[in-house]
């Protein structure tokens, strides 16, 4: 009961069909998935906030951006991405720069998502396997180069 009202009462930030996931006042994660299910789970070291909420297999599997607070910038900055299911953090993949967009792919087994800097067009993109964390491919983009027809599947199915 306690985690409902805390529901109710929190702004939720980030949603998804299926699933609506939020981090609290206190940095918790909270999920409430669309069976009724219910988790709360620490939020991550130094989170700010959450934000670009999926959801897979009707919404038992949910992923999320971690933002974190950037020294001098005015803006949050996505620099995690993680993958929850079944009750716990199954998958946590960091960048160095930050996430510019993520979805699931391969039916769940993968995910594809890209990573670039706070300013400039330079950025890659990398497919990789939710079980091991193992990258699998990696595509570049280049400052000036167009986006066209060669970008690989996986790359195009972020534009959905």
């Amino acid at each position: 009961m306690v985690f409902l009202a805390a529901l109710a009462s929190a702004q939720v930030r980030a949603q998804s069909a299926g699933a609506k996931v939020f981090a609290d006042k206190a940095g918790r994660v909270r999920i409430l998935l669309e069976d009724g299910h219910r988790y709360s789970i620490p939020g991550e070291p130094g989170q700010a906030d959450i934000e670009s909420v999926q959801t897979f297999t009707e919404g038992k599997m949910v992923g999320w951006l971690v933002d974190y607070a950037n020294e001098g910038e005015p803006t949050l900055e996505a620099g995690k991405l993680i993958i929850f299911r079944r009750n716990r953090v199954i998958q946590r993949f960091d960048t160095d720069q930050l996430f510019l967009r993520w979805h699931f792919y391969a039916g769940g087994t993968k995910v594809t998502y890209c990573t670039g800097p706070t300013h400039g067009a330079n950025y890659v993109c990398q497919l990789r396997d939710i079980g091991s964390g193992r990258v699998l491919t990696k595509w570049f983009h280049k400052n000036g180069e167009p986006e066209d027809d060669s970008r690989p599947d996986w790359v195009t199915a972020l534009d959905q």
